[in-house]
């Protein structure tokens, strides 16, 4: 029996105000120490990627370029000299393991839906569900971005599987607003979640889980 960390779109690009549709996520890098600090009670750890759009990406580097553009946005320590190369590339927060080092990963074509469906429809199987079945998984600690789109969808997907127990760590998580993520932990509540405030409250969810026995056993 085995406990996942699932990391969900933890890349600098959402940081990107074009990128997302004019809403940006501030100060992602937050969620680093909790995704890694999460990952210490887990056997492995995948990495959810979200594809680059390069159509985005080329209206952050043009604009970049302009030599209309004021002077200090295109020195390269300013905050969009920064990140605009993140629009095109799937760069991860700093902090982060190289995607190589992770036990399995996947990309999503959508910051939309969730991890488990290559659509919105979610007829087409990505593999995460096969594999998670495969590793005899309990227990998925989930953390990542946005709290309000893939992560709540994804937990949703997961949570319709009663043979484990899904926890939504909020310290390893942020979204576009307030309302929108409170509006996200009610619906991952009521799908069957366990929701924490950080990684703090993990060993005593998971020494109370039903599936501690088993995995002792």
């Amino acid at each position: 029996m085995s406990i996942i960390a699932l990391d969900i779109h933890p890349q600098c690009k959402f940081s990107c105000f074009a990128a997302n549709d004019k809403q940006c996520v501030h100060h992602p890098h937050e969620i680093v120490p909790e995704l890694n600090y999460q990952s210490t009670f887990a056997d492995k750890r995948v990495l959810v990627e979200s594809q680059p759009d390069n159509h985005l990406h080329d209206f952050c580097s043009s604009f970049f370029q302009r030599h209309d553009t004021p002077r200090f946005l295109q020195e390269s320590d300013s905050h969009f000299g920064q990140y605009v190369q993140h629009c095109q590339s799937n760069g991860l927060l700093s902090g982060l393991p190289n995607p190589a080092d992770y036990d399995y990963s996947i990309e999503t074509d959508s910051i939309l839906h969730g991890a488990c469906f290559h659509d919105t429809c979610e007829h087409v199987s990505n593999g995460l569900v096969q594999w998670l079945h495969s590793h005899h998984t309990h227990t998925i600690i989930v953390g990542g971005l946005t709290t309000e789109h893939a992560v709540r969808k994804t937990v949703e997907q997961l949570c319709r599987i009663k043979t484990w127990q899904v926890i939504v760590n909020l310290g390893a998580c942020r979204g576009y607003t307030p309302k929108s993520t409170l509006n996200a932990i009610y619906s991952m509540r009521a799908a069957g979640a366990h929701v924490v405030a950080d990684a703090s409250a993990l060993p005593q969810i998971l020494a109370g889980s039903p599936f501690a026995a088993r995995r002792t056993a």
